[in-house]
């Protein structure tokens, strides 16, 4: 009778483990498109970590991907996106002695907009019969669109071309993101940090390398193709 009893609660216990493993609405094989929108906080840096020019630019990014299913808990997310990203910063080199005020007073922004391809592996971790978290990570081709330093020399508004910045920025990308599926689509909610992998700017004149780091915090429309859904 206790063995019995024991057998029993080994059937049930694996039965439940099955099932929060692979609820029905977790197919693999499944595909989803995602319309995205969000935020994004950014800044260049030098070899130190230290960000150069002291401010971070905040700005806008929008796009798509499409995620493939190879296994309920494994999914491979390639996307193109359209990000704006940079830093702001101020330079103030003035000085007074008792006659005259000599140097100059700098806000600048630099502007480097670009279009994100990223390839992303993730775990998939279904939470319910409707949800699931994703945790990702992978590497994006990012093509430089834009690159502009704007802003005030001496309270004189100017507008320069950023030079010497590469047309390809390689970056590694880490993150995570949650799915609540209704009907017929999906609200997916994204953050991601993406860094460069090597220096954007080449120059002879720099003996240290120039990146770019930035947090991407989107929400996104998914949208199930074909057969089955998320």
């Amino acid at each position: 009778m206790h063995v019995e009893r024991r057998l029993i609660a080994v059937g049930l216990a694996l039965t439940c483990v099955a099932g929060f493993a692979a609820p029905e609405v977790s197919y693999a094989g499944a595909k989803e498109a995602i319309l995205w929108g969000g935020a994004v906080t950014s800044d260049v840096f030098g070899s130190d970590g230290e960000s150069l020019g002291g401010g971070s630019r905040s700005s806008y990014t929008v796009g798509m991907s499409l995620m493939w299913k190879l296994h309920r808990n494994v999914g491979i997310e390639l996307g193109g996106r359209y990000t704006q990203k940079g830093s702001k910063g101020n330079i103030d080199t003035r000085y007074s002695d008792e006659d005259t005020t000599t140097g100059v007073i700098v806000n600048a922004t630099v502007e480097l907009n670009y279009i994100e391809v990223p390839l992303l592996v993730a775990g998939i971790f279904p939470v319910g019969e409707k949800s699931e978290l994703r945790g990702y990570a992978g590497i994006s081709a990012n093509f430089l669109v834009t690159s502009q330093i704007t802003g005030t020399l001496n309270n004189q508004f100017f507008d320069a071309p950023a030079e010497n910045v590469n047309g390809i920025d390689w970056a590694g990308v880490v993150g995570f993101s949650y799915e609540y599926r209704m009907d017929t689509a999906s609200v997916v909610f994204d953050l991601r940090f993406i860094g460069s992998l090597q220096s954007i700017e080449d120059s002879p004149d720099l003996d240290f390398d120039v990146k770019l780091r930035a947090f991407e915090f989107a929400v996104g429309l998914g949208i199930p193709l074909g057969e089955g859904h998320f």
